[in-house]
């Protein structure tokens, strides 16, 4: 049994399977700093809007395929996948990364207090 507190610095416990001469076998683990469970998310809110249009607009100009006729799935397909690409990366290029560590709950929800 430990603290709450100090549960966030216990890692690499196990069984141990060297006698203990005694009818309980020993519990062995390492105390280290406290893992910290590091999450990474972009807030919509935070894009900036401006750069996302006009980094969307350059990498749709850029794609080759633009305004061309589709005729085969293979196109539709090639055609939808560079879409997607030119959307995704102006929205990565236009919202920062955010990286927060949860110092609460280290280890995530499982491991919160009942």
């Amino acid at each position: 049994m430990m603290s709450e507190g100090m549960a966030g610095r216990m890692h690499g416990w196990h069984v141990s399977d060297e006698p203990s001469l005694s009818d309980h076998a020993h519990i062995c683990f390492k105390i280290g700093e406290q893992m910290l469970e590091k999450v990474q998310y972009r807030n919509p809110r935070n894009t900036n809007w401006v750069s996302y249009k006009e980094n969307l607009r350059a990498r749709l100009d850029f794609d080759s395929t633009n305004g061309k006729r589709i005729h085969s799935a293979a196109q539709l397909d090639k055609s939808a996948d560079g879409l997607t690409s030119a959307i995704v990366g102006s929205f990565d290029l236009s919202c920062p990364v955010i990286t927060k560590t949860d110092q609460r709950y280290p280890g995530g929800a499982l491991n919160w207090p009942l």
